[in-house]
């Protein structure tokens, strides 16, 4: 009897080391498992993360690039829209009437020369416009200021002309001029072409 409590009382305690046992490997399992979730969790939010990085690096790369080109041709734009004024104004001051045209030359010979001798180098299609306004500044001044034709060096395209004497020569062609003026006007004219054109957006 007294072995039967003994070998009863092994094995109770064989039961309860056996059970302790158990319950600290599911309690290591589960913790394993856990770790394992946590490690896995945590790698799948750094990878997210990283992605999402990739991502919008990738986006503001390209968004970037689009804008930047956008950029490049709204400028080139504004250019050739700013070309196109002056190119209308120059193909305007050619087609005035001719005395319309010689009262403008007429005020910017009269600036140029300021009473001075000197030649005056033209386009070979303007020189009849300008001799009738040549006569009468001639006509108008001392003996020793008048003011003839170069013929010998003819501008390259007609509008306007240069002023060449002793001292110094001053270029008063149109296309010098409205390189001036255009130098002058561009970021105003840019400005307004921008305006413009998110006026006519806003509208459409």
């Amino acid at each position: 009897m007294a072995f039967d409590k003994i070998t009863h009382a092994g094995l109770d305690t064989a039961r309860v080391e056996a059970e302790r046992a158990r319950k600290a490997a599911e309690k290591a399992a589960a913790d394993k498992v856990r770790a394992a979730r946590q490690t896995s969790e945590a790698e799948c939010e750094r990878r997210y993360q990283a992605a999402i990085r990739t991502i919008d690096e990738d986006f503001n790369r390209e968004l970037t690039q689009i804008v930047g080109a956008g950029n490049k041709e709204l400028l080139a734009e504004k250019g050739r829209c700013i070309r196109r004024v002056f190119d209308l104004a120059r193909q305007r001051i050619l087609a005035l009437p001719d005395d319309t045209y010689r009262a403008v030359m007429r005020r910017l010979l009269e600036r140029a020369t300021e009473g001075k001798s000197g030649r005056i180098r033209l386009h070979p299609d303007d020189v009849s416009r300008f001799k009738p306004l040549i006569e009468e500044l001639n006509a108008a001044r001392a003996g020793g200021s008048r003011l003839t034709i170069d013929e010998s060096q003819p501008l390259p395209e007609p509008g306007g002309f240069i002023f060449v004497s002793d001292a110094y020569e001053v270029d008063q062609s149109v296309r010098t001029l409205l390189q001036d003026l255009e130098y002058e006007l561009a970021p105003h004219l840019a400005r307004e072409i921008t305006e413009q054109a998110g006026r006519n957006g806003a509208g459409s």
